[in-house]
């Protein structure tokens, strides 16, 4: 597997994640704070992250189909994670240390390797 099959898998993924945040938000919060909320703030918010991540997995596939640069989505969906973690590191009060441990590490890691991927497939 190359940094393009990579940044493929890393685009469906972000499509996924989104799509199951938009279509079922509660279950999506639930998941990732540990609690249910099917209230309207927190439908909303899912929801906005959910179009955030299917927007930005869906241009990122598009632009490695197409042959074009990848790397403008690529630091995309790295700033996406990041701008995630810092709201994970803020809120570890609220989330418990293991899930927010847990959550860091996917979040952190997800921006660490679409910043990889994008300075290896700008080359």
């Amino acid at each position: 597997m190359d940094d393009r099959d990579t940044a493929r898998m890393l685009a469906w993924a972000r499509i996924g994640i989104g799509s199951v945040l938009f279509l079922m938000p509660n279950r999506a919060a639930r998941m990732w704070t540990g609690r249910g909320q099917a209230d309207f703030p927190t439908n909303m918010m899912m929801r906005g992250l959910g179009a955030r991540d299917v927007i930005i997995g869906a241009g990122l596939a598009t632009a490695l189909e197409s042959g074009r640069s990848a790397s403008s989505w690529l630091q995309a969906s790295a700033a996406a994670d990041a701008a995630d973690a810092l709201g994970t590191l803020s809120s570890v009060g609220e989330l418990g240390k293991l899930r927010a441990l847990g959550l860091f590490a996917l979040e952190a890691g997800a921006a660490v390797l679409g910043l990889s991927l994008a300075e290896s497939l700008d080359d």
